[in-house]
């Protein structure tokens, strides 16, 4: 989890099937380092090439941080 914090997501590569890759990013609560959730996204190893992984990662965790403003807005 520490690794998640710092970097603002995970991917995780043929970890439960070889043929599927995911990527995540947390949404924080309203509580110092609170997770409340998460975003991700879920496809086949094969249909994901490297530089879409980039992509996919900035706008998993674009939308991870917006709905954890919008999370942090309605709470406070």
């Amino acid at each position: 989890m520490d690794r998640i914090r710092s970097d603002g997501y995970a991917v995780s590569r043929s970890e439960l099937d070889p043929d599927v890759m995911g990527i995540a990013a947390p949404i924080w609560g309203v509580h110092e380092g609170e997770v409340a959730g998460a975003v991700s996204v879920v496809g086949l190893v094969s249909h994901i090439p490297p530089q879409a992984e980039r992509r996919i990662v900035a706008k998993v965790r674009l939308a991870a941080a917006r709905i954890s403003e919008l999370n942090a807005t309605a709470q406070g």
